[in-house]
């Protein structure tokens, strides 16, 4: 299982990860969801699958809790699929294991996608509403791709939405695909809900990103899929308590940008104000950017 940090586009810290589940074949080499889970389902063994990960994902929360400043805040997703919202004891299992691993729901995230919700909307609907009364937040996954996201956004009761790739594989000057992302994003903060983009890949697409308003980037310019350890070092290392934050000063020679002052090695520079373009990052300290795309899934 790896994990792929999660960022705040604004407050530059880690505020949690995704999980993604890999298998790591004796021939093939690793191996994304896409390739092993359908086998699972059509062998019948995805709802333990499922579990198991829920179990592996709150135990490490559990730990990284123990091993983390209490004034850092957190959480792990996992990606919940159309067959495991068919999994009659599901919730009651969820709450069993917070309790024994000593989880606290606001650690724990469940991503949905449309095509998961689709196939039973009334069994979904009460299986999530019963984890939201828990205090588990979801987040619909994939948002913008199907032709119901909106009014899956009025039936389940979700406080993110992740934009996906199609609407985030620009260089940050497209006009049609900045128009759709930030109408958006005033969509999403209207309705009260936090939006993650997705599949963020160059330095362009964060700028842009940010100055639209997005709360949380996602994605290979950031950080790759890592092992549980990297990630938690991530979350340790890029967050804090406000007190720390570091103090923003004028950035010469840079047109009216704002750096980031402080021992940090590369410095971060913030884009400017008023919209305009420059070459400097938004790059996490010390996150180092991987070519190639974010491999998704459970």
């Amino acid at each position: 299982m790896l994990f792929q940090p999660i960022v705040d586009l604004r407050g530059r810290h880690v505020v949690g990860a995704e999980s993604l589940l890999r298998w790591q074949h004796p021939v093939e080499g690793v191996l994304a969801p896409e390739k092993f889970l359908p086998i699972a389902e059509e062998a019948g063994v995805i709802v333990p699958v499922t579990r198991w990960v829920i179990q592996r994902v709150c135990r490490l929360a559990a730990e990284w809790r123990q091993r983390l400043p209490q004034a850092i805040d957190f959480y792990l997703s996992v990606n919940l699929s159309a067959a495991s919202l068919r999994d009659p004891g599901l919730r009651d299992y969820v709450a069993q294991v917070l309790q024994e691993t000593h989880t606290s729901p606001r650690q724990l995230k469940f991503e949905l996608t449309e095509v998961g919700l689709i196939s039973n909307v009334s069994a979904a609907r009460e299986l999530l509403n019963g984890f939201h009364s828990m205090g588990i937040e979801l987040m619909l996954d994939d948002f913008g791709t199907g032709y119901s996201s909106l009014s899956y956004l009025q039936l389940f009761p979700f406080s993110y939405v992740k934009i996906d790739r199609p609407l985030l594989t620009w260089t940050g000057s497209e006009r049609s695909n900045n128009a759709i992302t930030s109408a958006i994003l005033q969509m999403t903060s209207n309705l009260g809900l936090r939006a993650v983009a997705e599949v963020v890949e160059t330095q362009a697409a964060a700028q842009a990103l940010q100055r639209m308003g997005c709360d949380f980037g996602q994605g290979y310019f950031f950080c790759e899929p890592v092992e549980a350890e990297e990630a938690l070092h991530q979350v340790r290392t890029y967050n804090g308590p406000p007190a720390v934050v570091p103090v923003l000063r004028p950035a010469s020679g840079q047109g009216g940008a704002t750096e980031v002052a402080g021992d940090y090695s590369p410095t971060v520079v913030l884009p400017p104000e008023d919209g305009g373009s420059n070459d400097d990052t938004v790059r996490l300290p010390g996150l180092s950017p991987r070519a190639g795309k974010s491999p998704r899934g459970p």
